[in-house]
């Protein structure tokens, strides 16, 4: 059998298989080679329809390789590759709706869950204090720093989802609040988890990043709740290469993971320069 190539990209999982044996383990002759390692980023200047799954379609070089959730559901129906589900399936997922879908209320998400059973948890609305919303009368206010349409939806989804037999295992996040230092006026609000945003702003992924969780404090409570970094990345702005982003996105999580705190979702990280 020729050597097991394995392609990292800016993903970590492979590198902690390497480093708790499991590869050598189960006696696979392998290498880690990164074939897409480019500063320049000009590896995404392609020219016409061309990109990730044409990449795959013509064959890749690598065993373990990745590319988004399209590419590789689209790319394994069609045989051009092989999607490991019950690997693939512990990456995190989450569900969006459209302004006009159906489901408004907690009664709805329960069931949705419940049409979904695959889902570990839930997060209450994103960013109160970006947004302005309206529920059962009451209205947000962030000028105001008044948060009760928020706090009354979430109350009520946590009461739905633990008063359903089938659905009183998921976990219900508290909402994430754009910032940090504004989810202590989320509180006295139900949840088992408290969700936190934080970006660094193209600096060092540990910017910040104690002061943040120190902002969480009252929210969390005593004994403190658990914490998971719902959304981060590592720029909102300006231009930066994809192979930067990737390997300084890569080091954030890790961190978090180091201090104890999950990390779900990197938001932004793909959103390359005009153009690529």
């Amino acid at each position: 059998m020729p050597k097991f190539i394995i392609e990292p990209h800016f993903r970590l999982q492979e590198w902690v298989a390497e480093e708790k044996g499991y590869f050598r383990d189960e006696g696979l002759d392998y290498e880690f080679r990164e074939l897409i390692r480019s500063s320049g980023g000009t590896h995404h200047a392609t020219t016409g329809k061309s990109g990730a799954f044409q990449n795959i379609e013509q064959g890749r070089e690598a065993n373990i390789t990745c590319a988004c959730h399209w590419t590789v559901n689209v790319a394994a129906s069609r045989g051009h590759t092989k999607l490991y589900a019950d690997a693939y399936s512990v990456a995190p997922s989450a569900i969006f709706v459209p302004a006009n879908s159906k489901v408004r209320s907690p009664a709805d998400l329960v069931n949705l869950l419940k049409a979904h059973p695959g889902y570990e948890a839930i997060e209450g609305l994103n960013e109160p204090d970006f947004n302005t919303r309206t529920y059962k009368g009451f209205t947000d206010s962030p000028s105001t720093n008044n948060y009760a349409a928020t706090r009354a939806f979430q109350n009520d989804m946590f009461a739905a989802i633990n008063a359903d037999p089938l659905t009183q295992n998921i976990t219900v996040l508290s909402p994430a609040m754009g910032r940090s230092s504004n989810s202590e006026l989320l509180a006295p609000i139900s949840f088992d988890v408290a969700a936190m945003h934080s970006y660094p702003s193209a600096r060092e992924p540990s910017f910040n990043l104690d002061t943040f969780i120190g902002q969480m404090s009252a929210l969390r409570g005593t004994p403190a709740k658990p914490l998971m970094s719902t959304e981060t990345g590592y720029f909102q702005g300006g231009s930066i290469c994809c192979f930067a982003r990737r390997r300084k996105l890569s080091f954030g999580f890790s961190m978090r993971l180091r201090m104890g705190i999950d990390a779900s979702m990197a938001d932004r990280y793909l959103s390359l320069e005009s153009g690529q």
